[in-house]
């Protein structure tokens, strides 16, 4: 039986799991994202589809519910970094540009659920000497509890994010040249969403043809690039909808439908829910948390 463990308070998601001597554990999922940093030893990171080993400056991402365990640890010291960045609401900002976001957080995980063993980040000693420091200054910051606690850890929490994906952007061995082309080609779908997006401009960031593309993309990401902009597309514009003043309509401009009936059948079809619907919806949620 797969346990489920729960994040410790369920009001501001982000909490920090520091393991010294990570031993054989049984198959368990979390209801939150789990970023995990390997400090020292080794061990083998076993997952519904795959299993692999796993080294001292090795990071990876669990996404929520997906079950994993570890098993043959050899002096195994993790720390993990368990959050929820919509609930915190994180601003992304630009952090979509930045081609390992994309490799870390989306291309890695769904190779790993496809059965297809990807590249994973791997820390320098530096770089992973860096990223612990930031774990533990969030740490301090959540223990204390102080006035303000929770602004100063998810700003940390986003230097942290930005600072891997950084890292994962590197053309090193260790991330994998075709994965990075991927994340290339997301990083640019995310900065020029709202704008005509050709093939050929994709395929020229890939460096592929337009069939080798849609075979790699469809792969890493599990849809088609036009499948991928549209559902972008539609992110977007929900996220612009949780403003009052929202009009469906220009809404659907600004995120690159022409035709307002259009987004709102693919609104539907990618969230459930016509824009209105969702509009109303996200009204009553900010009144609940005034």
């Amino acid at each position: 039986m797969i346990s489920t463990r729960m994040i410790k308070d369920s009001q501001f998601p982000l909490d920090i799991i520091r393991i010294d001597s990570q031993d054989t554990m049984a198959l368990h999922t979390h209801n939150v994202t789990e970023l995990v940093l390997v400090l020292s030893g080794q061990g083998t990171h076993i997952t519904r589809d795959e299993e692999y080993r796993i080294t001292q400056g090795d990071v990876f991402v669990i996404q929520k519910n997906e079950a994993h365990c570890y098993r043959e640890t050899h002096r195994l010291t993790l720390v993990n970094v368990m959050f929820d960045d919509r609930r915190l609401g994180l601003p992304r900002a630009d952090l979509g540009h930045v081609e390992g976001h994309h490799v870390l957080f989306d291309i890695e995980p769904h190779l790993r659920r496809g059965r297809h063993t990807g590249t994973r980040l791997h820390l320098s000693p530096e770089d992973l000497g860096q990223a612990a420091d930031l774990v533990t200054r969030i740490e301090e910051e959540l223990a204390a509890g102080a006035a303000g606690y929770r602004f100063m850890t998810s700003a940390m929490l986003m230097q942290l994010l930005g600072f891997l994906s950084r890292c994962c952007s590197d053309e090193r061995p260790s991330t994998g040249r075709a994965m990075l082309r991927i994340g290339r080609v997301l990083s640019y779908m995310d900065h020029h969403f709202a704008e005509s997006i050709t093939t050929h401009t994709l395929t020229r960031l890939a460096h592929k043809s337009p069939s080798s593309l849609r075979r790699a993309f469809r792969e890493a990401v599990g849809v088609s690039p036009m499948a991928y902009l549209i559902r972008l597309r539609i992110r977007k514009g929900a996220e612009m909808l949780r403003s009052p003043n929202a009009r469906i309509t220009a809404i659907a401009h600004r995120v690159g439908f022409s035709d307002g009936n259009y987004f709102s059948r693919q609104f539907r079809s990618v969230l459930g829910v016509t824009p209105r619907q969702y509009k109303q919806q996200a009204c009553l949620l900010d009144d609940a948390d005034a």
